[in-house]
């Protein structure tokens, strides 16, 4: 997991990788988040806030842009995390 793997004692020494990776989650993140807010238009529903997903995503990109491992750590831990398994429970009431 990309939180776990932000906090690790090398991750210092694979800086780099360790952003390759990051933009690699963050593209496949907005990719699922458009098929998301797609499955809810056509289905009528709202299992996820989709804004504050989107914001959060954002935040995430920009945060990597300026190397700011504690927040993008801090986003994914709390604000994309918690949004996903509000989506998550969201489906398995429906």
């Amino acid at each position: 997991d990309i939180v776990a793997f932000l906090h690790r004692e090398d991750y210092q020494n694979k800086e780099k990788e360790g952003y390759v990776l990051l933009n690699t989650v963050i593209v496949k993140m907005e990719q699922v988040l458009g098929e998301i807010i797609s499955y809810q238009k056509v289905n009528s529903l709202r299992i996820v806030d989709e804004e504050k997903l989107l914001g959060a995503v954002e935040e995430a990109f920009k945060a990597m842009q300026e190397k700011d491992s504690v927040l993008i750590a801090d986003i994914f831990s709390y604000d994309i995390k918690e949004q996903l398994e509000l989506m998550i429970e969201t489906n398995r009431m429906n």
